[in-house]
């Protein structure tokens, strides 16, 4: 593989990380996630997602003490410290798996983690819930689920739209047509169609300031309303009120989904795999990651290899035991 950035070497590191920690049956949807997560993590390896996730976790932990407990205790709180990053561990897998359910709800982490302590502590937990603990359980499902669309409404997901840093990846000028690409202004335009939203104030910062739609994909807002909006958004930057964001460059090696890479990821039956148009370049990636871990521990599939192992030593050790009774018996006999 050729000499590559800082930023991509990292992303090597994440993927043969996540490949020697993280079970096959948990990477293998992130192709799916990918489109699902909330816009902000879509070009975020999942390791670093998990990362992420983590952090705010521990933080909305602090903010629960905080709240309900000790107002002082709650800095000094070591919640979190333990997690092991460097092996296959129940703990890690855990916050994969509590990451990953925030990312199937599209969800910033923050937020998600929010309601979660909030929704255990109406229902007088003592403590906050562990990362394994957060989405519902079979009991609390039905609440928890009305609860969650009380809290996560089109509302409340547009302020946290509005609040997002916005991505070059975003930006038309650097657009690849990636499946996380259309999403995301798929997801503005219903945005901007939504009857609560201003198209005046919409298109200033969408298509003017931010450049993350066109105009002419707006056309379905309005032609005419969205031409006004566009002629007086660059009355407003003449004028000095308004400024147009300026994006860090972006070249298309740069620009890489949440599931680029990760080997695991099924993509011999995914249509979001089928039509992207990284799909090259990914399997590319994901084979060189694959002979990376292969020469590094002999195995493709090094946390399913341990699995097997700790069957096959459990299985021998119950026959052993099995074994034992059965040779006393035929001693004594004798």
């Amino acid at each position: 593989m050729p000499k590559s950035s800082p930023a991509f070497n990292t992303l090597l590191s994440d993927l043969q990380h996540a490949v020697t920690t993280i079970p096959h049956k948990h990477r293998a949807v992130e192709n799916e996630l990918m489109l699902s997560k909330w816009p902000a993590y879509r070009f975020m390896s999942p390791m670093a997602a998990t990362r992420m996730f983590h952090k705010a976790y521990v933080e909305g932990y602090k903010e629960q003490h905080r709240i309900n407990m000790d107002r002082g205790e709650a800095d000094k709180l070591k919640i979190g410290r333990k997690l092991d990053y460097t092996k296959n561990n129940a703990h890690l897998t855990q916050v994969w798996c509590a990451r990953q359910l925030a990312d199937e709800l599209g969800m910033p982490y923050p937020a998600y983690i929010e309601f979660c302590f909030d929704f255990a502590s109406r229902r007088k937990r003592n403590k906050p819930p562990q990362p394994n603990q957060l989405g519902p359980s079979e009991k609390s499902a039905v609440a928890w689920t009305a609860k969650m669309s009380e809290f996560w409404t089109n509302e409340r997901r547009s302020v946290e739209l509005a609040r997002m840093d916005p991505l070059p990846e975003y930006y038309v000028g650097f657009g690849k047509g990636l499946p996380a690409q259309k999403k995301f202004r798929r997801e503005l335009l219903d945005i901007g169609a939504d009857m609560e939203t201003l198209l005046g104030p919409f298109i200033a910062s969408r298509v003017v300031v931010l450049g993350q739609l066109s105009e002419q994909e707006c056309a379905t807002l309005g032609v005419e309303a969205v031409a006004r909006a566009v002629k007086d958004a660059h009355g407003e930057i003449e004028s000095g009120m308004l400024e147009v964001h300026a994006y860090p460059t972006c070249s298309p090696k740069e620009m890489r989904q949440a599931c680029f890479g990760l080997p695991g990821v099924d993509t011999t039956t995914s249509q979001i795999c089928e039509f992207c148009t990284q799909k090259k370049g990914c399997t590319t990636v994901r084979d060189f990651i694959t002979g990376k871990v292969v020469k590094a521990t002999g195995v493709e599939d090094p946390v399913e290899e341990k699995r097997l192992a700790s069957q096959r030593a459990r299985t021998a050790r119950c026959r052993s035991n099995k074994k034992e009774p059965a040779r006393e018996e035929e001693l004594s006999s004798g």
